[in-house]
């Protein structure tokens, strides 16, 4: 019967005022559906969850206004996020991808009902770990539904709620003074969270807590940090917030650091910069046999430029302003920036997951639809990428001199690398197969470069 009826208002919105109590700011149907929301009985909350959806997504304005105005759904789903929470495991495991996609594959499957479900058999053939993660999972992707469907008042109070009164008591202490563990299950989860988002509303929420004034540069340092766990695990973190293109993180991490600089007027042509990159590593150091990869480079990058370009849409409008407004160049002191250019620079002695994680954020940037950043970036000015570039060419040379049959290894490692390990029996002892990996790396990041570079030249291929 109630299932009738919330089809009967979506049809008809003039039957809604039947079911509001205006004396007492009551919407009736809405109020019975929310304290069953998380009844005992499995589908007695999962039929509340859907009517609580269907109410918050009519076209009422006066329901809408009740449920607005009233703190009740936002704190009946913030409480129930805590209390999952708070029945996680201690520690995620960043790099158990197998766990996240099969969650992902059971949330997203075509039947509405596995949206909400307590899942409880998922436990069967599985990690116990899925089976708290899955619910916290379930219960925030309604959250997001409800961020994605709901009319907008309605959105607003949730995802300030979603800050208020979630993120900021449970996740900043951790991420602000947590152990070590604490700080990388917290990250860890965001990140998840992220994947799994659809709504701008919740995209917005997260971007506004974890690049706020007081963690925007815990983050930024974590980054770099002693840990090579933590370090993977935040600049995941900031791939994944990258890849939805948001306005305001772009804004946090570079817009809000361009500057006009008077004093520098070096631009260098596409032409200039693709030679740059293509004498980058020297020739007796590559070892890329595939000689379609320029094509293949292209072909992905300008896949990815198309995506960011229409996700960029709705609000590039005003980088193109900026772009035109003067012919002064743009510096750009962005600590993000900075802090990926000086870890690009140690790339023959980092870790490769490191390394790769490096140039894809720096990739990801150039990606944006802003073409006074990628001058930037892509110039000579002492704190931008070409120099860093040149620097990494002459450590090059200098390894080539002092090492015997060079060559021989660095092909040794690529074929290692392109079966997921490497065999350290062949490299003596005063060899690094760090330095090795990352010459491998460099060879395909220039190749990735110049794509953005040529396409960035040619913007009208990003219109198809």
């Amino acid at each position: 019967m109630i299932s009738n009826i919330c089809s009967k208002l979506k049809e008809e919105v003039n039957f809604t005022p039947l079911l509001i109590d205006a004396d007492n700011n009551n919407f009736l149907l809405f109020s019975a559906a929310l304290p069953l929301l998380y009844s005992h009985n499995e589908e007695t909350s999962l039929f509340s969850h859907e009517t609580v959806r269907d109410c918050c997504s009519l076209s009422s304005v006066e329901a809408s206004n009740i449920i607005a105005s009233s703190p009740s759904l936002a704190n009946e789903l913030t409480h129930r996020l805590t209390e999952l929470f708070v029945a996680l495991p201690r520690e995620l495991d960043s790099s158990s991808d197998a766990l996240i996609n099969y969650i992902s594959k059971v949330l997203r499957r075509e039947a509405t009902r596995l949206k909400w479900e307590k899942l409880g058999s998922i436990s069967v053939g599985y990690h116990a770990d899925v089976v708290p993660l899955a619910r916290f999972l379930a219960e925030f992707s309604f959250y997001d539904e409800l961020c994605a469907t709901a009319n907008e008042f309605i959105v607003e109070n949730l995802c300030n709620s979603f800050i208020s009164s979630f993120l900021q008591p449970i996740f900043q202490p951790k991420l602000l003074s947590g152990s070590e563990s604490e700080v990388d299950t917290v990250t860890t989860l965001l990140t998840t969270m992220l994947v799994f988002v659809r709504s701008k509303g919740l995209v917005d929420a997260i971007s506004r807590f974890a690049l706020n004034d007081t963690l925007l540069n815990t983050f930024i340092a974590r980054c770099d940090d002693m840990s090579d766990t933590l370090s993977v695990t935040t600049m995941n973190f900031f791939g994944v917030l990258l890849d939805h293109h948001h306005e305001h993180v772009y804004t946090r991490l570079i817009r809000s650091h361009m500057a006009t600089d008077s004093e520098w007027n070096d631009v260098k042509t596409p032409k200039y910069v693709t030679d740059f990159l293509s004498d980058v590593v020297p020739m007796q150091l590559r070892t890329s046999t595939d000689e379609n990869a320029g094509r293949e480079y292209f072909e992905h990058s300008l896949r990815k430029m198309v995506v960011v370009t229409r996700d960029c849409s709705e609000w590039t409008v005003s980088l193109s302003s900026d772009d035109e407004a003067n012919d002064a160049l743009n510096t750009c002191d962005s600590d993000f920036l900075s802090l990926l250019l000086k870890k690009l620079s140690r790339v023959f002695s980092q870790d490769t997951n490191i390394n790769a994680l490096v140039t894809e954020l720096i990739g990801k940037l150039l990606m944006f639809p802003s073409k006074k950043l990628r001058s930037y970036i892509l110039s000579e000015h002492k704190n931008a990428l070409l120099p860093v570039l040149s620097k990494l060419r002459e450590e090059m040379d200098c390894a080539y001199v002092r090492s015997d049959g060079m060559e021989d290894k660095l092909a040794f490692v690529r074929s290692e690398m392109q079966i997921g390990h490497t065999n350290l029996l062949m490299i003596s002892d005063d060899d690094s197969v760090q330095l090795y990996e990352g010459i491998i790396l460099l060879e395909e990041f220039v190749k990735e470069l110049t794509a953005i570079v040529l396409i960035g030249a040619n913007p009208v291929v990003l219109e198809i």
